[in-house]
């Protein structure tokens, strides 16, 4: 959550005014504890611990979403309880299918390089990677760090690389309207997962941010369609 606050890609604040906002860190990030199990830490487990904290919390259904694996834990969640996720919101949507194997293995080195060398020789080759094109102007260098403790970051990274989408089969059979929400020029989020998914959600709306002004209209595109998934349950 802290990542994300750094780096705004949409105002949570601004919608918790009209819509009830539940965050948390994923399982072994930020505040979250974790253990030294790889799978633990795969998108499909993840889905399974955003449903356990629905479970927690006494929410029977609601929109599910996040960004880049916040976005892959909402459409696990969506496969593993259809009748519970009524809608999707996938900000930035990650490497999957055809473009996962060149991220998984960037992963597994990293792993590696960790417990080799050190967290620091993993930051400072994560400095080395192209920054997403559109953050150009943002005036802060963006760099991917984990919020992961230095011991659990190499189990994090191996659970990552055993991950991807739901299977094209699986992401037909979601019924529940989803709104893409893409940037151009990322190579870690590239265009062709939103594509992808366009093509593969029955029920789908997708806009494209080619500037930084056009990510500013997010939160209001996402209350809108919030908005939606409460009036289509209201008269259901």
């Amino acid at each position: 959550m802290e990542e994300e606050d750094r780096f705004i890609v949409m105002d949570f604040g601004r919608l918790a005014r009209r819509h009830r906002v539940i965050r948390w860190d994923a399982r072994g990030h930020g505040r979250s504890r974790g253990a030294p199990v790889p799978d633990d830490y795969r998108w499909d487990n993840l889905g399974r611990d955003l449903i356990a904290l629905a479970d927690e919390l006494g929410v029977d259904q609601f929109v599910a979403g996040g960004v880049s694996m916040g976005a892959a834990t909402a459409l696990h969640a969506a496969i593993q309880a259809p009748h519970r996720v009524i809608g999707l919101v996938l900000m930035l949507a990650p490497t999957a299918y055809e473009t996962r194997d060149e991220q998984a293995d960037l992963y597994r080195a990293g792993a590696i390089l960790i417990e080799r060398i050190g967290v620091d020789a993993y930051v400072e080759s994560l400095r080395n990677l192209p920054s997403p094109e559109i953050l150009a102007d943002f005036g802060e260098r963006f760099v991917p760090i984990p919020r992961v403790s230095g011991e659990l970051l190499p189990t994090v990274l191996r659970g990552a690389a055993g991950s991807d989408l739901p299977s094209p089969e699986l992401v037909r059979t979601i019924t529940a309207p989803a709104l893409l929400l893409p940037w151009v020029g990322d190579h870690g989020h590239p265009m062709s997962t939103s594509e992808r998914l366009l093509e593969l959600l029955p029920n789908v709306q997708i806009h494209v941010a080619h500037h930084l002004r056009d990510v500013g209209t997010w939160t209001d595109r996402i209350d809108s369609f919030l908005d939606a998934r409460a009036a289509e349950t209201a008269y259901a």
